[in-house]
């Protein structure tokens, strides 16, 4: 039991220093319909904060839905968007585009982030197999 008291209390002084991002994602200027933006921190430009996660849902996204709040400072948002679903893909959601990178900036206090992801995003994506009807 001593042995994860170190542990347990490095867990709890990482939580004090997160914020909450939110935001509009736009795919060649329109509103993602559905969607993940996973906020990884940019190691490259020094930030060895924590991951972040927020759902897209009609363009707009806000980590407090998933409580993965950000540390500030340079991160990767790694955006991923999906057609609305239709009667017929059955379960299966197109995507929009490849998982595309954006170099963001996080301030401390929540100011509104605006994510586009350019219409040649669509020459990325991987080629699925074919799905018998």
């Amino acid at each position: 039991m001593l042995a994860t008291l170190p542990l347990t209390a490095g867990c709890g002084e990482a939580s004090k220093d997160r914020y909450y991002v939110m935001g509009t994602v736009t795919f060649d200027g329109r509103p993602v319909p559905e969607g993940v933006i996973y906020f990884d921190p940019d190691l490259k430009r020094g930030n060895s904060g924590v991951q972040g996660v927020a759902i897209i849902r009609n363009g707009a996204f806000d980590t407090r839905d998933t409580g993965r709040g950000v540390s500030s400072g340079p991160y990767l948002a790694r955006v991923q968007g999906f057609a609305p679903e239709s009667a017929e893909s059955g379960s299966r959601k197109a995507p929009l585009f490849g998982e595309y990178m954006i170099p963001v900036d996080l301030p401390k206090d929540p100011v509104p982030q605006k994510l586009d992801v350019p219409k040649q995003a669509a020459a990325n994506m991987p080629s699925l197999p074919a799905v018998p009807p």
